[in-house]
């Protein structure tokens, strides 16, 4: 297990007791996403976490390995009140998992739209309610919108190397127990090249070429932010 904290209070142990039937909360085609309950060694607290498990397979999808592999590098080393944390991963011969601070409030998406017309919560919205929700008032949705940007900007101007997201969405904003906007999925997340290199950045569905980093922040950025506006 490679953690990125000092101690978690937990182990390895705890985690894998946790990867239950009765624990998953989302399947999808790369995998499933478990909330799992645990027993902090260091105070005897009860803890609650997201583990997001790779899809086994006697050899990993190349593109799955890829978005473990980046997501692992990049959230390990970033710490940012708006950005998910992730706390530790475990990588196996049948199974990579990645884990993270649970978030109590779920994905922006479903504050905005409902849970019957949300496209698809995140899965590490792990068991946030499911009832429909009331709309968010214009201070909160202001708060989020505020703490998404500082987490974006911590990202291309104080990181280095700078990281571009590339998959900004509301779907990808996760809000915490105090409706702190925390943004997760750095799967398809790249490094940019230092200074003096060619910003080439390639993605799945073809190239944006050379793009500044302010392009690929107002590309991502835009349409969150007018679904925050219009809902």
């Amino acid at each position: 297990m490679t953690t990125f904290a000092v101690d978690l209070g937990f182990g390895e142990e705890s985690i894998l007791r946790g990867l239950t039937e009765a624990n998953i909360v989302c399947r999808g085609g790369s995998g499933r996403v478990y909330h799992v309950t645990f027993t902090n060694r260091l105070n005897r607290a009860t803890g609650v976490v997201a583990v997001k498990q790779i899809r086994t397979a006697e050899k990993l999808d190349g593109k799955l390995e890829r978005e473990f592999e980046s997501e692992a590098s990049i959230l390990g080393n970033v710490r940012h009140n708006n950005i998910v944390k992730l706390l530790c991963c475990l990588s196996g011969a049948k199974a990579k998992l990645l884990v993270y601070d649970y978030m109590d409030n779920g994905s922006l998406d479903k504050w905005l739209h409902g849970d019957a017309l949300a496209t698809g919560g995140h899965p590490m919205a792990a068991r946030a309610r499911s009832a429909r929700r009331a709309p968010l008032d214009w201070s909160t949705r202001l708060k989020v919108v505020v703490g998404a940007t500082q987490g974006l900007c911590y990202m291309h101007h104080e990181c280095v190397p700078a990281i571009v997201h590339r998959d900004v969405k509301t779907s990808n904003i996760l809000l915490d127990s105090v409706f702190r906007a925390k943004i997760a999925d750095f799967g398809l997340a790249r490094m940019l090249a230092q200074a003096g290199a060619p910003e080439t950045i390639s993605v799945v569905a073809g190239s944006f070429g050379y793009m500044a980093k302010i392009t690929f922040f107002l590309f991502d950025f835009g349409p969150y932010r007018l679904q925050e506006r219009d809902c």
